[in-house]
């Protein structure tokens, strides 16, 4: 990986790296650019999975970033999946915690965002 995008992924909120490659990638947005988070991730070069991290009060501004071509495409591309906050502190409740459990938390806000229930 060329040390310009080696750089910009070492600027990603959280890697979980596993036999030297980025197994999942965490961008956590509370108040910074989303399109930001998009292209750090976008960074990685290989097929990984991307996750963004946000409160439910950003959904309309996420909702409207995905709507933008470049962006649209982007995430499509990457399957980028969204968590929110709430579902993070879902998951601190419970004893055992599994990587499926945060896919099938984005799948479900996939849904409502795609039914534009968010």
């Amino acid at each position: 990986m060329p040390d310009e995008r080696l750089k910009r992924v070492k600027e990603i909120d959280v890697l979980w790296i596993k036999n030297g490659k980025v197994e999942y990638s965490f961008e956590v947005e509370n108040s910074t650019n989303i399109t930001e988070a998009i292209i750090r991730g976008s960074n990685i070069e290989y097929e990984t999975n991307r996750f963004i991290v946000i409160p439910k009060r950003r959904f309309k501004l996420l909702h409207k970033k995905f709507e933008e071509p470049m962006i649209k495409d982007r995430i499509q591309k990457e399957k980028w999946d969204v968590i929110t906050y709430e579902q993070v502190d879902e998951l601190l409740d419970r004893k055992v915690v599994k990587v499926e459990d945060l896919v099938d938390m984005a799948k479900a806000i996939d849904k409502q965002i795609e039914q534009k229930k968010l």
